[in-house]
């Protein structure tokens, strides 16, 4: 019973961070960067865009934009992953229509709009990948994209996509600034994601060990469809065999990791180190 309620508390944390940050980050595209004609890439910029050309709702076509990006990729996300990330777009896309409707919105210097919303887009999506979300959209696209060219990064891929928005945004805005403006959002969110989450780019190397590392292990490549390494262990004092599972996740993967593993086995010894980089399947490929 304290397990479940355990495990139930874990939740409903996650999804409370995962709301935050939804209603964070639409308030930041909404209150500032709509009004003022700032597009900052991803499918939240080509929505603002598309708002601007023919009035149709950011909220709305973020959601659509989405559906069919979640339905490509739920087996590159895993189950949890997916859950919280319609979770978070559907906040996320209810509450810009809402923020737009209803409240006061920024509509002055584009330069502190630029900066405003920089700085809550960045925010609300660290305290979604805090907890094992993902933002969809752009991310997702690029990782499928990224199968058919394996041999560009991921990040190389996410900055053409953006890139590809902003320029869209600046033709159809005719205007030069709204460009320069969208660069200034993109370089302050994500220097302050890198920053709250400890580098985004880095990966985290785990350790477990465990006597139930067979389920563990399922439910790792189940929840994160990622794949795991056995080593042999042996215990010092009591010279036993201890397998050891070896895993690398991304960074904001490593929190599922850990719940898994302790909702499992409470007595797991787990050692969590950083991996600054990691060339191979589902991460950077090898440079030939």
């Amino acid at each position: 019973m304290k397990t479940a309620k355990s495990k139930l508390g874990q939740r409903v944390v996650d999804y409370l961070f995962v709301t935050a940050g939804s209603i964070v980050m639409a308030f930041g595209v909404a209150a500032f960067l709509a009004p003022n004609q700032i597009a900052a890439g991803g499918v939240s910029g080509l929505s603002t865009v598309l708002n601007h050309l023919f009035g149709l709702p950011i909220g709305l076509m973020i959601l659509l934009f989405n559906v069919p990006l979640f339905l490509a990729g739920a087996k590159a996300l895993g189950r949890d992953v997916l859950i919280k990330s319609i979770y978070g777009t559907v906040v996320s896309s209810v509450a810009i229509d809402l923020i737009t409707n209803y409240l006061p919105c920024y509509e002055g210097d584009r330069l502190l709009a630029a900066i405003f919303g920089g700085v809550l887009s960045g925010l609300g999506l660290s305290l979604i990948f805090m907890r094992g979300g993902s933002s969809g959209g752009t991310d997702l696209l690029a990782l499928l994209v990224r199968r058919a060219v394996p041999h560009m990064t991921l990040g190389s891929l996410i900055m053409m996509i953006d890139g590809a928005v902003v320029l869209f945004a600046g033709v159809a805005y005719r205007n030069l600034e709204s460009i320069l403006y969208a660069v200034i959002v993109m370089y302050i969110s994500t220097t302050l994601i890198n920053r709250v989450l400890d580098g985004l780019d880095y990966a985290k190397l785990l350790y477990i060990i465990s006597d139930r590392e067979q389920e563990i292990g399922e439910a790792i490549t189940q929840s994160l469809s990622r794949g795991l390494t056995v080593l042999p262990g042996k215990g010092f004092y009591t010279g036993s065999d201890k397998p050891v599972l070896l895993c690398v996740v991304r960074r904001n993967e490593s929190y599922t990791v850990r719940r898994l593993v302790h909702e499992i086995d409470p007595e797991a010894f787990l050692i969590v180190t950083d991996a600054t980089e990691v060339l191979g399947e589902g991460f950077k490929a090898a440079q030939k």
